[in-house]
């Protein structure tokens, strides 16, 4: 589609109202939109994916379902894991709750949290919610984080102690999580520490408020878990993911993001150029 320019109140809270406004005219969710979205990606060689899906009181489950009818033509070329995501909040919607439980209970592979004190203004009452049906319902949890400084880094801890006490260990993610950088050396060094043992992976994208925080890019077998793939190599007997650029090394790919030639995704060609 064209480019869609923002015009919203510039916070978190104020995109979520601005794409609340305009989502039914640009018809999301919809099968055919998520479609063009696929093709895009196998385009460019993506065979993996985790998609976080808007479910809330205006939609219910429709994004989901939108989601899984646009990757089922690909029979199962395309590994795509759905993250069942309250963006307009979960303490602050009653209701919400319930539609994160019936989407685990369909088969959503994880719940999602968003800015449990900054949206919600209940940090303590979001993460008990969403940790508690995680583990009733045997999901994993991606919870988007954005509140910096010291009420973030609590949010960290409690996320931390939620993970341990439920026994949630490897089915944890922290989205963008900026309040790692604003903590001091010790405090991260501590929190970093606390979800290394306790196997909780971090997603984030690199603001100017984390230009000192270094995060290295996972060319290869490293992204793999973030994405539910725990197989990533080339042997004889792993699922065939394969993408063909012509580059003069492998930096090359990363930074030119070249054309890809050919991207096969488990055994089934996808696209050729």
């Amino acid at each position: 589609m064209p480019w869609q320019s923002y015009g919203g109140v510039r916070s978190t809270d104020g995109r979520i109202q601005h794409e609340r406004a305009h989502r039914d005219e640009l018809g999301i969710p919809s099968r055919e939109l998520t479609s063009r979205v696929l093709d895009e990606f196998v385009k460019h060689g993506t065979t993996a994916i985790r998609s976080h899906v808007d479910v809330d009181l205006g939609l219910g489950q429709r994004g989901i379902e939108a989601v899984r009818e646009a990757v089922a033509p690909y029979e199962g070329g395309i590994a795509c894991e759905i993250v069942a995501f309250p963006q307009d909040g979960v303490q602050r919607r009653p209701g919400v709750l319930e539609l994160l439980a019936d989407a685990a209970k369909a088969g959503a592979e994880h719940i999602g949290g968003l800015d449990p004190a900054g949206i919600d203004k209940d940090p303590v009452g979001q993460i008990d919610a969403i940790f508690a049906l995680a583990a009733e319902h045997g999901v994993g949890i991606d919870i988007h984080l954005h509140d910096g400084g010291s009420l973030g880094a609590f949010q960290f801890d409690l996320i931390v102690d939620r993970t341990q006490k439920l026994g949630l260990q490897g089915r944890v993610n922290i989205a963008h999580g900026f309040a790692i950088v604003d903590a001091d050396d010790a405090r991260r060094h501590d929190l970093l520490q606390q979800m290394g043992e306790l196997d909780i992976s971090m997603t984030t994208v690199a603001p100017l408020r984390m230009k000192q925080f270094s995060l290295h890019e996972f060319a290869e077998a490293g992204g793999a878990p973030f994405a539910g793939v725990q197989k990533n190599d080339l042997t004889a007997g792993s699922r065939a993911d394969v993408v063909l650029v012509d580059s003069e090394n492998t930096m090359d790919v990363l930074v030119r993001t070249l054309p890809r030639e050919l991207t096969v995704g488990g055994e089934k060609l996808l696209y050729q150029r």
